[in-house]
């Protein structure tokens, strides 16, 4: 499966889950997860392997665009990408940029924002973009981008492509 899975590395699903992409790929399929749907997959990474959930949907999306799913007959309601990235900054500096980033050029409807998290509707699309931020120490901020509701996979892959080339300008200024 190679070294990267949606956005992320061996070592950052290793940290995360003691397991590489090839392991937790393989683990699913020998107990037939890829007969089952995203949120069968996430309920059973979540109470059986302890799993968080953003970590959860990290493992069972990739495993479902690995596998396809929705060709095996799981029938998936839309698509969604998720892209994370850690900034050496605090979080309250990293929320206030990523509200005025997403504000900018009339890129979002901004419908709900707490010091962890800020919902928005995609102007474009009218897709929901949820990004949640981890204070990792005084000095470091976790931001999960989570866009879903996108109707096709290859809008999933252009808004993929789209927040990776992205979230680093999203805090430049700092």
């Amino acid at each position: 499966m190679g070294d990267f899975q949606n956005g992320l590395s061996d070592q950052a699903i290793i940290n995360a889950s003691g397991r590489t992409w090839q392991q937790w790929f393989d683990e699913l399929k020998q107990k037939g997860f890829n007969h089952k749907s995203e949120e069968e997959i996430i309920q059973a990474l979540e109470s059986n392997y302890f799993l968080d959930n953003d970590w959860a949907k990290d493992i069972a999306r990739t495993f479902s665009d690995a596998y396809d799913l929705s060709k095996a007959g799981i029938k998936k309601k839309d698509f969604e990408i998720s892209v994370r990235k850690t900034f050496p900054h605090p979080i309250e500096s990293v929320v206030d940029h990523a509200k005025n980033w997403l504000s900018q050029h009339d890129r979002a409807l901004i419908t709900k924002v707490n010091g962890k998290c800020i919902s928005c509707e995609w102007k474009t699309d009218h897709s929901n973009v949820e990004v949640q931020f981890l204070a990792k120490g005084k000095s470091k901020t976790q931001m999960v981008v989570q866009h879903d509701n996108l109707k096709s996979s290859i809008d999933a892959e252009i808004m993929r492509n789209f927040w990776k080339e992205n979230i680093s300008s999203i805090v430049e200024a700092l």
